[in-house]
This record gives C-alpha cells, structure tokens and sequence, in this order.
C-alpha cells in the first residue's frame, strides 16, 4: 500500500499533452502513445458537472467509463488511464447536462508500438486500491487485471458533499505487470504501473464507499 500512496502523490504533479477543444470541454492525450496498456487521459470540464449530469468517456466508439456526481458535488476536470486498442485510438467525452443540453470533444493519437490485447479472463477477482484526497482534488491507484471476465465495475465514492457513482469497462487500465522504468523519478522506478482515476472538484474529503466486482 505505501507503493500505491507514492504513486498517488507523484500523479498528483503530472499532465498530459495536446488538446482538441469541443465548447468549452477539451479531451487531453499524450502525442504519441508510447506504452498502449496505460495511455493518460485529461479531461477539462468547461461547465461543471452537477447532480444530474453524466459523463461518459469512450474510446474508439466504446464506453470507458462513466460518472455521475450526487449531492452537491461539482467536478471540473477528469484524469485516468485507458488502454489503446486501436491505431490511431480516439477518446471521445461526452457530457449530458440535467437541463437536457450537452456537449461532447475528442482527441486522437498514434499508438507506437502494438495496440493492447484486453486479457479475457483471470483466475480470481483482486483489488488493491489508495485513495488521496487534498484541497479539492481526488486520487485513486487501483490494482486489478480489468480483464473481460473480472473487472471492476463500481466504485461509490462518499464526500463530504455527497456522492459521485462511477462506472468502468476493461477499456480502462488495469495491473498487468508492466512497470514505471527508469525515466519517472527514482521513488517511482519497479513500480507497478495502476489503473487511476482523479477527480478535481469542490470536495474537502472522500471516502471509497464501495466496489463491485
């Protein structure tokens, strides 16, 4: 676990690159795709998403995850992990607003080597997760195999000003032995690499309330 929380701390400090703009949301990929299985992915939220609202992130047409925020929670920007299964991959956000508008944008990226190949199946469902949360910014490390099979699915998290509900598809990145090589910081080298989700918002503190299986 003390792995996890370094890791966190040092996703914390890092962003990605190149930006397609759509309204006033853009979508983030690094240019190019150096390592398929855990491509970064920013999204900036032009008009915060509410109680009532949802995002969904897909990649290549297909659902990556979505969120939906509670209470009177606010999300303004969105950053994980996906996994390119296509060349060029393209990542789509897609946001529909209580009051019935909506808004979308898109970014696309080579993949340089091989695309990924989502594992079918794992023997047993494993999680391992760290959640970090400081001055309105949420960030999850998650290790599990996100494979076709077993994957984890929900995740509830509790603030302090209500709930947010998400929801995840093996599109997003999973543990699969690949780990943080000599070009992150030494803290981070033979790390594994996590799945990750990070939330910006108007939150003081949450809690992993739940996971499914």
């Amino acid at each position: 676990m003390k792995s996890l929380k370094l890791i966190l701390i040092f996703l914390l400090t890092i962003s990605t690159a190149s930006s397609f703009w759509g309204g006033n949301t853009s979508v983030k990929l690094p240019q190019p795709i150096e390592i398929s299985g855990f491509v970064p992915i920013e999204v900036e939220i032009g008009k915060k998403i509410k109680n009532g609202d949802e995002l969904k992130l897909f990649v290549n047409d297909e659902l990556a995850f979505s969120i939906k925020p509670k209470g009177e929670n606010e999300l303004s920007k969105i950053s994980t992990r996906i996994r390119a299964i296509s060349n060029p991959t393209v990542a789509k956000a897609e946001i529909t607003y209580a009051d019935g508008t909506s808004e979308s944008a898109e970014d696309s990226s080579d993949v340089v080597n091989t695309t990924y190949q989502i594992p079918s199946s794992s023997s047993t469902f494993s999680l391992k997760y760290k959640l970090l949360t400081k001055n309105g910014k949420m960030r999850i490390a998650y290790l599990n195999k996100m494979s076709k099979s077993q994957h984890l699915k929900f995740i509830n998290l509790k603030t302090d000003k209500g709930h947010i509900n998400l929801s995840l598809t093996p599109l997003m990145s999973g543990a699969d032995g690949t780990k943080y090589d000599s070009s992150y910081p030494e803290r981070m080298a033979g790390k594994p690499m996590t799945g990750f989700i990070g939330l910006n918002g108007n939150f003081n503190s949450a809690k992993l309330k739940f996971t499914e299986d």
